[in-house]
Parts: C-alpha cells; structure tokens; sequence
C-alpha cells in the first residue's frame, strides 16, 4: 500500500467535512430589516411575496416584521376589503408604513318572478339584456332601470334605488296589448245609415277600423226600407263583413208587444228607450232588439223578427244583480323587510298579494324602521287586478318638548300630537312646527328633517333658561358646564411642567387635552373624557377616561390609558376637595435599540405594567377668574414606571403637581 503524505490526508478530511455540511450553508445570507406595517382599517393579514410563493407574516398591525431588504412585494387580505399588492424598498434603517384598502363593494341581486304565463320574457337592466323570466342578476349600488319585454305584452317597467347587498325581488305582472280589428258594412241598395252600438258612423258601403275585439250591435237604416240590427263579432287582426239586402227585407210594418216581470223596468226597442212595460209599439218588419233594464238587476235582451202586419208579444225577465266581482291589489315595497297594511289591517310583509276586494277605493300603508311611512289609495274596477309600487324614502326624527305643561304640535298647519312628543318615521324635508299651550301661548319653529341627526325643538315660549351655572373646578367630579371651559398651568414632580385644556360640552360631559413635560426624558399627551354620574349641592360623582402617547429623547416613547373615579365635596362654589383612584395602564419604551448586528436587533428595552394610584386634590376660588389647585397621587403597591428612572432621579411613586386655572 503507497503511503499517503500528512498534507494529502489533511486535504482529504477537508473535502469530507464540507461535503457534509447543509447545501445551504453555501448560499448567501438573507439580511433583513425591521419593519412596521400597518392598514387602515387594520386587522388585515400580510404575506410576503416570493417567488416560491407567499408566505405569512401576520395581522396588520405588525410591529417589527423581518422583512427582507431590497425592493419587496407585499400582499394584504382582509374580509370585505379588496387585496391590495405593494411594493415597498427596503433599507438597512427601520421604516413604518401604512396602506389604505379599499372597501369591496357588495353588489345588489335582482329577481324576476312572474306566473308561468310570462315565462320566456326577456329581462332588461339599464338597456342590457339579462336574461328571461324567471332570473336573477347582480347591479351595483345605485339607481337603475329595468324593464321586462314579451311578445303580445305591453312592456314592464320600473326604477329601482338599490342599495348595497340588497335583494329586491320583483313579481311580474304583464298586460296583454289590445288587440284591433275592423268591420265591412254594406247594403243594397248603399247610402244607408250605419250605426255601431247606437253611434253613428257614417253610411254604406264604409270601413270602421280600431274596433277592439268585442260584440257589437250593427243597425243600417235606410229611408223607404225595413232597418236591419245584428250582433257582430270583431276578431282582432282581422275584418268582419255585414253585406245587408235591404230590399229582400220587404216593405210594411209589424206590431210588438213587451211586458217584464219587473216593475220600474225601462224597455229599449233598438237602443231607444219606449217607456215602461207593458209596451205596444209598430215598428217596420224586419229584425229589430228588445230590452228590458232595471236598477239592480241585469238586463235581459231578445232579438226578434217581425214580419210585415204581425203582432208579435215578448216577455222579458229580468234577474237580480249579484255582487259585483272582487279584484285583487299587489303591494311590492323597495326596501326589503317593510310591511303592508290594506284598509288599516295588521301588517304583513312585502310583497303582498290582498284577494277579494270589492271594487271600488283602497287605502295601503307601507312602512320600515327608518323610513318614512307611504300611503297610497288605489281605485279596483269589478274583477280588476292592480300592481302597486312603494317607493320608501329614510326617515328623518323629531322631538318636541315645551316649558308649563303638555302643549299642541301642529306640522305644515295639522295636529301632530302633543308634547312630550316624538316621531320617528318622518320624511326627510323642511317642516313648520308649531308648538301651542293651553293658554294660547305659541310658538313657530322651522326645522329641516334630516337623516344624519335627530332634531329636537325645547319651546320655552319666551321664557329665560333657567339653568343654574356651576363654578368651574377643573380638578374635581364636577364636569365644566356647557358652552364654558378652564385652562391649567401647573409645576410639579417627577412631570416638571404641564398644560391643560378643558371644556364642557353638555352639562354632563367635559372633553379635555393635557399636556405633561419631563423634557428630555418623555413629553406625555392625553386626550380626557369626564362623565357626570351624580350630583347635588354639596356632592359630586363622576368617571373619567384617558388615552395618551408620549415622546421622548434616546428613541423613548410611551402609550397609556386612564380610567378614574372621582367623588368631591363641594363647598359653597368656593372650593372642592375630591379623592381619586385611577388604574393606570403603560407601554413604555424606556431607552434606544441596541446596534443592529447582522440585521438584527437582538435587544429592545420596553416596560410595560399597571398602577393602581390613589390620591386627593384640591382646588380654591382666588378670584372671578382664577383658581388654585394641588394633585397628590400616590402608587401603594409600588409597582412604578420604569421609564421614571433616569441617572439623575427615580420613579418617586407620589406624584404631585400644584397650579393655577383660569375660567373662561
């Protein structure tokens, strides 16, 4: 065996270790970044696009994201929102971003339904066609125009207002186009008299053209010869012919007698009224109608030939009217989940289809929560059917309230109701309001009736408001009073220095901004809100909620929350001493990152804790416009902020401020 030399072996073992090592141990290092990514709204996850495909970095927001550097695609999904793609450049320095999404707009459906006689209609939306009956389809939000077609049919149409996700369904009614035909009369010899159901209209030979399909009664009267009636059918689409010899009739005259079993009846001789039976009457020979007619009862009709000198005796029977024939009334609403009412009747839900009503007028009523009320009266011929549209319009609030008493509301010139008053369900507009005690006093408003904000109208009828004004003490559970507000400059410790802004915005709620400075360590902003829960004369019960950031030097930062129970003791509007319990939440940053090493921080200083501080103020009238005012806090449990401890101090746990206020 040759011998193998140390430096051969060496070179060996080399080769075998690296064979053995990952595949990837070769590949270049992927460098990183830390990024914040945020969406507004947030709640969206992000993935990081690669070419081996995408993969999940989380749910906006995203604190500290490794992301790769370089020129890198993100994508965001959110439920209800469009995907959004982004490319963002990546560096080795910390960036924030925040992307918009954009909302996905939900469509609204459409559904045609219709008896099976419409069936094969075709439906158009917005002069597209969609589809035939019966379909459905999607449109965008918004107002669009439908309209269904079928041959035979007069054409369906309508405007719809459709809203976002909403289902509106249609019931399709269609009425058959009136069909036409026309009429040939002729005789012999010509230039007679020709009447249609007693009209005349002209002389023969002639053409009578737009004649609906129905019966006619066709009489041509000619001097010197009998008259000739029939009844005719008029086909639509087609020409009926009546070609009359005259001359074949014959000459002279006959003799009729008429009775009915009716009294009060009138009788008709060819459409001319002869007077109450019994009836003895000559009339020339030939073919001629009699009718009897009776108030409440039908009519009964004969036709007759009579021959030349015959006398011929009829008797007409006459039958009691029966109830006129019920219609049928379709309510169809365009907001979904309103409810009908016919005639005052319970509520039912639209589409409603109301059978058996006598002919003659209807009331309906349509209403929705949040729309004003529709009202329509419909007219019904016997045995009609009718299609009725309501058209819903939001609804706007009113609310009436009046000084001394109960008083009369009159809207637009009518009694609406009396005070305390409320209607929800009134159209939006602009509406004279008059608001009438018992004493006669009155007095007018004009409001405009909006969707967005309910109006309410205090009728006072001349009096002062007799609203007590309370002192302001900015400090305690007493809320600054409406329309008045305090400012605070304030010393202290370990918050060196301090502004506050405070004003009431009813007389149960203060809004405020405060301002705390340590200077170079942290300047704290806080955005407060004061709730009244209880007062009297000498005592005052309130809550108080906080949300705040604060800034500081070396990358400090900081983010907080406040909630606080006030009770105070009001001492004859000239002082008020209120003990405090606040529980205090944090997320403090308390110093900068350290270097980045590899594109890595390996280390982040950030406290983040509780407090539950306990504490009294006080606060002392100086003068009309100025108070004095010390705060004293204190955390029993000594938890502390970290973010208080600075080489040239620590976090005291009793914190203390001491100012002025001005009134204003």
């Amino acid at each position: 065996m040759p011998r193998c030399s140390p430096l051969a072996a060496l070179a060996a073992a080399a080769a075998l270790l690296v064979s053995l090592l990952p595949a990837d141990a070769h590949a270049q290092r992927v460098r990183t970044t830390r990024t914040n990514l945020d969406t507004t709204p947030s709640g969206a996850e992000v993935f990081l696009v690669l070419e081996s495909g995408e993969q999940p970095l989380g749910v906006t927001p995203l604190k500290n994201a490794k992301i790769p550097r370089g020129m890198t695609t993100l994508r965001f999904k959110k439920d209800g929102f469009q995907d959004l793609l982004e490319t963002i450049e990546v560096t080795w320095k910390t960036q924030s971003y925040v992307f918009n999404l954009l909302r996905e707009i939900k469509p609204a459906q459409l559904e045609f339904i219709a008896a099976s006689e419409f069936y094969g209609a075709k439906v158009f939306v917005d002069d597209q066609e969609v589809g035939v009956v019966p379909t459905s389809t999607s449109v965008p939000p918004g107002r669009h125009y439908v309209k269904v077609v079928k041959e035979g049919y007069e054409p369906w149409e309508r405007w719809i207002d459709a809203s976002e996700a909403q289902k509106v369904a249609f019931d399709v009614v269609m009425k058959k186009v009136a069909r036409f035909g026309s009429l040939l009369v002729a005789s012999t010899p010509s230039g007679a008299q020709v009447r249609i159901n007693g009209a005349p209209r002209g002389v023969t030979p002639t053409v009578i053209d737009q004649l609906s399909e129905d019966n006619y009664l066709v009489e041509v009267v000619l001097d010197g010869y009998p008259s000739h009636s029939e009844q005719v059918r008029v086909t639509g689409g087609q020409r009926a012919t009546i070609n009359v010899d005259l001359a074949a009739g014959g000459g002279g005259v006959g003799r009729v007698r008429v009775s009915a079993d009716v009294e009060g009846a009138t009788i008709f001789i060819d459409g001319e009224d002869v007077g109450a039976p019994p009836v003895a009457q000559e009339v020339t020979a030939g073919k001629h109608v009699i009718e009897a007619r009776a108030p409440g009862y039908t009519k009964d009709t004969r036709e007759v030939e009579i021959g030349p000198g015959e006398t011929l005796v009829v008797t007409l029977s006459l039958k009691a009217a029966t109830e006129r024939a019920k219609g049928s009334l379709r309510i169809i609403a365009n907001v979904q989940g309103a409810l009908v009412s016919v005639n005052g009747g319970p509520g039912v839900p639209a589409p409603h289809q109301q059978e058996d009503l006598s002919p003659g007028t209807h009331f309906v009523t349509v209403s929705a929560p949040g729309y004003a009320t529709w009202q329509k009266s419909v007219t019904l011929p016997p045995g009609g059917s009718q299609e009725v549209v309501a058209e819903l319009t939001k609804a706007g609030r009113l609310e009436v309230k009046a000084a001394g008493g109960a008083a009369e509301v009159f809207i637009n010139g009518k009694l609406a109701g009396k005070t305390p008053f409320l209607r929800e369900d009134l159209e939006v507009g602009t509406y004279e309001v008059m608001v009438k005690r018992a004493d006669g006093k009155q007095e007018e408003f004009t409001v405009a009736v909006g969707t967005a904000k309910p109006v309410s109208l205090n009728a006072r009828f001349g009096a002062k408001d007799r609203r007590v004004r309370h002192r302001a003490m900015a400090l305690s559970a007493q809320p600054i009073d409406r329309g008045y507000g305090t400012m605070e400059v304030m010393l202290g410790f370990p918050t060196l220095a301090g502004l506050r802004i405070s004003g009431g915005l009813t007389d149960e709620l203060e809004l405020g901004l405060t301002y705390k400075s340590t200077f170079n360590v942290i300047n704290e902003f806080e955005a407060r809100a004061k709730y009244l829960v209880a007062r009297s004369r000498a005592f005052a019960f309130s809550g108080e909620g906080g949300l705040g950031f604060g800034l500081g030097g070396e990358d400090r930062n900081s983010v907080f929350a406040r909630a606080t129970a006030l009770g105070s003791i009001l001492i004859s509007e000239r002082a008020a001493i209120t003990a405090r319990a606040s529980l205090f939440m944090f997320t403090d940053r308390t110093g900068p990152e350290t270097l980045e090493v590899d594109g890595e921080f390996p280390h982040l200083d950030r406290d983040t804790g509780a407090q539950l501080l306990l504490g009294v103020s006080g606060e002392f009238r100086i003068s009309k416009l100025w108070n004095v005012f010390f705060v004293v806090e204190g955390d029993p449990f000594k938890g502390g902020r970290s973010l208080y401890d600075q080489s040239w101090s620590a976090d005291p746990l009793i914190y203390t401020n001491v100012g002025l206020s001005l009134l204003f």
